[in-house]
């Protein structure tokens, strides 16, 4: 490890303030995520460890690749990253961004009656939630993500209740 490294021993998030108060040298214990905002902070690392897993935008793959940020493992996440949550309901309105909306680590996500299973499929990402909550036509395509090959690694875990 670089002299100047600064150890961070929970997870964390790549952000200017980080860099402000912690410097462009980082070893994260832990799992490090990068936002939108993120893509223009990598070029400013010098060095950058994550001993868990980093969690990556899809827009940013390319510029997280050449940096100089070593993981123990590397997902990529589709549009907005929500995450740590007890119960969320996800709605149109959420899925209106570009890129979508991820969803991980919440224990229950519910889905709105009038989200089309096409729009799940393009636009929603559920990683390691416990429990989702959708119609019988949105079941199909809440569990593409067991098939998919983006999550063949951790294929889904999560327990899906039809109303």
């Amino acid at each position: 490890m670089p002299d100047g490294t600064a150890y961070l021993k929970d997870d964390a998030e790549l952000t200017a303030a980080l860099i402000r108060r912690k410097g462009n040298k980082l070893y994260v214990d832990g799992r490090l995520t990068l936002t939108a905002e993120s893509a223009a902070l990598l070029p400013q690392l010098e060095y950058c460890k994550v001993t868990g897993t980093a969690l990556v935008p899809a827009a940013q793959e390319k510029a997280f690749s050449a940096s100089c940020v070593q993981a123990e493992k590397v997902q990529t996440v589709r549009g907005r990253l929500l995450q740590g949550q007890g119960r969320v309901q996800v709605d149109y309105w959420m899925l209106e961004a570009p890129d979508g909306l991820c969803v991980k680590e919440c224990g229950m996500v519910a889905l709105t009656p009038e989200l089309e299973p096409e729009l799940i499929a393009a636009k929603l990402m559920l990683l390691e939630c416990g429990m989702v909550q959708c119609t019988a036509a949105q079941k199909g395509a809440v569990q593409l993500w067991a098939l998919s090959p983006t999550t063949a690694a951790s294929p889904l875990r999560t327990r899906i209740l039809t109303r």
